[in-house]
C-alpha cells in the first residue's frame, strides 16, 4: 500500500472548510495544471490525471465536518481511496489531513509516485489557499 498524505491548517471554522469540501464541485479547484477534462456533481467526479490515469470517483462515506472518503467507481489497475480528514482546532481553526491510498505494485509505485505526492500537496495549498484573500 503506498500512502500520500498532506496536513495543512485553515484558519476557518471546520464546519465552514467541510462545507465546501463536502461538494465535489469544489474540488476543481484544487485541482493541479496537469488535470484536464474534469466534470462533476456535488457528489461524483470525472476527470484525467495527464499522461496517468482517467479517474471516475464518488464520496462513499461523509462524517459531518469530520471526514469525507471518495473512492473510484471506474475500474483501474490499482486500488485506491481518498480520504479527508478535518479536526476542528478552535472555533476559527481546523486541520486538515488530505491521504490518497493506492495499492501499487512496485512499477506503478515508480512510475506514479512522483505524480501522486504533488498531486496530493497541490490540492492541500489550494484549499488553504481558498481563504487567504
Amino acid at each position: 500500500m503506498a500512502i500520500y498524505k498532506s496536513e495543512v491548517e485553515i484558519s476557518q471554522p471546520v464546519q465552514e472548510v467541510y462545507s465546501f469540501l463536502n461538494d465535489l464541485n469544489n474540488h476543481q479547484q484544487l485541482m493541479p495544471e496537469n488535470v484536464e477534462n474534469w466534470s462533476s456533481t456535488k457528489d461524483t467526479a470525472k476527470l484525467n490525471i495527464k499522461n496517468l490515469v482517467k479517474l471516475e470517483l464518488e464520496v462513499k462515506q461523509r462524517v459531518e465536518n469530520e471526514l469525507i472518503k471518495i473512492t473510484p467507481i471506474n475500474s483501474l489497475p490499482f486500488k485506491m481511496h481518498l480520504t479527508w480528514e478535518l479536526e476542528g482546532l478552535t472555533a476559527e481553526k481546523c486541520r486538515v489531513v488530505y491521504t490518497l491510498n493506492a495499492e501499487l505494485n512496485m512499477l506503478m509505485r515508480n512510475m506514479a509516485g512522483g505524480y501522486l505526492q504533488p498531486f496530493v500537496e497541490t490540492q492541500t495549498k489550494k484549499l488553504k489557499n481558498n481563504w487567504m484573500d
